[in-house]
């Protein structure tokens, strides 16, 4: 059976270790304000990342 893609145009799946009490609060957030678990890490990556080039 051939496998599905992981990609799309601009994103691919990959699989990370969350800190079980950063994944505790990522879910929060989602019940608070709906914000998807994988965006938000997309989110706070992206932060990471702009201020590393500071």
């Amino acid at each position: 059976m051939p496998q599905k893609s992981t990609q799309t145009k601009d994103k691919e799946k990959i699989a990370v270790w969350v800190d079980r009490r950063l994944l505790s609060g990522l879910r929060s957030l989602k019940k608070s304000v709906g914000i998807p678990v994988s965006e938000a890490i997309n989110r706070a990556i992206e932060m990471y990342l702009k201020e590393q080039k500071k």
